[in-house]
């Protein structure tokens, strides 16, 4: 072993490691933020190295991707999707009657995805609309401005088909701005029942669920919901004991740019969603308070596991790779 490979990245975690605990204590509400999260100035970044593994059994996987007036960004969404080169997929994108560019670049891809423009009644009732004609039996969606990690499908595919008893998987999140840099990630803990009714740590561009899921919770979103849908749909799934299952990988990549819907937004509509859900399992206890306590909570198991990721990602040897792709599976 050449210690020189090992000892200089091993002193840089280490003071990473002290400062992510130092900022968990203080700032632990604040770690896995709901909404825009910069971590650290613009970076270039690289692809996810998932491990070697794939299933001859290819199941149908079938994302929809609701869209509305981000013509900025939807072509990297799109190819994010296509450019996984995944034998058995169904893209659905549906539009919601963009004015912008938006059109321009969806006719580039009529013939590769099902793409349906039509008015529609927001994000939650577009996404209705395009799972009404999802057949696939795993499932997804993908906002128009998110992407996928390449090889995502494969390894998503490898999963389902090693774990049958498995309904629903997340992942780990990488965070980009308007221009595809690199600014934060959120190395995420295994599945917490108890947090996750009273916090929503699950990076939406990073799940996957079965058929069979969808059907037990009654096969909707709920379009009361503007905002925390996607915690909507967790909750029902969470209401039916489903199997949850945390992979440590980045499966998708999320992005942070002006046009999102605002911190106001987030304070007048997402707070009063967020607490509906609450109510669901806590009743009146229920309260942003709670809300906080436990993302500080799980922002500590979080930063524990954003240290260990990279101690797996040291080098051992010039030579060799890293450790972290020497494991195939760690929950």
């Amino acid at each position: 072993m050449q210690l020189k490979y090992f000892l200089k990245p091993m002193q840089s975690i280490l003071a990473r490691g002290k400062a992510q605990f130092r900022f968990v204590a203080k700032y632990g509400s604040r770690y896995l933020e709901l909404g825009v999260l910069k971590q650290h100035p613009p970076r270039e970044w690289s692809q996810e190295h998932f491990p070697a593994k794939k299933s001859p059994q290819k199941l149908k996987i079938s994302i929809v991707t609701p869209s509305f007036n981000q013509g900025a960004f939807i072509e990297e969404t799109i190819l994010s999707v296509l450019n996984q080169n995944y034998s058995n997929l169904e893209y659905i994108i549906q539009d919601g009657l963009s004015n912008d560019s938006t059109s321009t670049v969806l006719s580039k891809y009529q013939d590769r995805a099902i793409i349906d423009i039509r008015k529609d009644g927001g994000q939650t009732a577009a996404l209705n609309l395009g799972f009404a004609k999802a057949t696939g039996e795993i499932l997804a969606y993908l906002n128009s401005d998110d992407l996928l990690s390449q090889g995502t499908l494969e390894y998503v595919n490898y999963i389902f088909n090693q774990y049958p008893d498995v309904d629903v998987i997340y992942g780990n999140r990488l965070i980009i701005d308007e221009n595809s840099k690199l600014i934060g990630r959120w190395v995420l803990g295994g599945y917490d029942r108890d947090h996750l009714t009273k916090v929503d740590y699950v990076p939406q561009e990073t799940m996957f669920w079965r058929r069979r899921a969808w059907d037990k919770i009654g096969a909707h979103f709920d379009e009361s919901f503007r905002f925390a849908m996607d915690w909507e749909l967790i909750s029902r799934f969470i209401k039916y004991e489903l199997k949850f299952m945390h992979l440590p990988y980045f499966l998708g990549i999320f992005r942070v740019h002006s046009a999102q819907k605002t911190t106001t937004q987030n304070e007048q509509i997402g707070h009063k969603e967020c607490l509906r859900i609450m109510r669901e399992f806590h009743g009146e206890k229920a309260s942003i308070e709670m809300l906080i306590e436990a993302l500080q909570s799980y922002a500590k198991i979080c930063a524990v596991n954003s240290l260990a990721l990279d101690l797996f990602n040291i080098r051992i040897s010039k030579n060799m790779p890293r450790l972290g792709n020497l494991i195939f599976f760690w929950r």
